[in-house]
């Protein structure tokens, strides 16, 4: 599973190769490959489709030794929009040829399209919460400041540092440390994708200033963070260049910003792409 970012970029925070987790990362995708041919086409892709041609001029995950020989490959897509945008992808693979039928198709954009479902309605908990938040001054506020950030982080490399000092000692001591050392593995995996979601979270800054607008203030400023013109703003939602700029001074007022390159600082503050 993977998102996109700015400048090609795709972020991948999980990632099993035959069972084997593998560490989460980032990686630059080319206008040739698959993650640019999803955002383009909007559609899943398969193997069957050209036989991987596509899929084998990407990165390649797992043992890097074998080449897959089935994959489907599905587009997040976020359809909460006037116009659908690709967040991200799910792909699973296979290094035997033919395994996966129409019925595995189906059923893996199913999947895809549950996760959408779960991380906006998490997005509109986290705004919902803010509101509550906001009338009940009591309440410890939501959402995830940089400091926040930094003490999730610190909380997590800490338990891996306590894990390690019990270990010492046990050792020490001559005790049988292997069940503790699986444990230990485990713990490192679990911090690893946490602390990759940590630093992937959009920043509240974000949350609050898409909530200031409205839906269609926020359609509007979503397009123009694809760095769509006037015109071709008012092309794509059927409505006059005037209306468009209109809507544009009243973001930018909401938003608090003086210029138009603005408005994407503030409602993508961690690079998400958008499609």
């Amino acid at each position: 599973m993977g998102f996109f970012r700015r400048n090609h970029v795709l972020a991948y925070p999980y990632t099993y190769d035959q069972g084997v987790y593998e560490s989460p990362g980032v990686l630059t995708y080319g206008k040739h490959e698959v993650g640019a041919w999803l955002l383009q086409h909007k559609k899943t892709y398969t193997y069957a489709q050209d036989g991987g041609r596509l899929l084998g001029m990407g990165h390649r995950f797992g043992d890097t030794e074998r080449v897959s020989r089935d994959a489907v490959i599905t587009p997040l897509i976020d359809r909460g929009y006037t116009i659908p945008r690709v967040i991200g992808l799910a792909s699973m693979q296979s290094y035997e040829p033919s395994s996966y039928d129409a019925d595995a198709v189906r059923a893996f954009e199913w999947l895809a399209g549950v996760l959408v479902a779960v991380l906006r309605r998490e997005h509109e908990d986290t705004l919902a919460l803010k509101e509550l938040t906001a009338a009940e001054p009591l309440l410890e506020p939501a959402g995830s400041s940089f400091t926040d950030l930094v003490v999730e982080m610190s909380d997590r490399l800490d338990k891996i540092r306590v894990s390690i000092t019990r270990l010492q000692t046990a050792l020490a001591e001559g005790h049988d440390i292997t069940s503790d050392v699986d444990e230990l593995a485990t713990l490192c995996t679990r911090v690893q994708q946490e602390t990759f979601a940590v630093l992937t979270r959009p920043q509240d800054e974000a949350l609050e200033a898409q909530s200031l607008l409205t839906q269609r203030e926020q359609e509007i400023a979503d397009l123009i963070c694809r760095r769509m013109g006037n015109q071709q703003i008012a092309d794509a939602l059927s409505i006059s260049v005037t209306t468009v700029k209109t809507h544009v001074y009243n973001i930018m007022q909401k938003l608090d910003v003086a210029q138009r390159s603005e408005i994407i600082t503030r409602l993508r503050p961690l690079g998400y792409d958008s499609a």
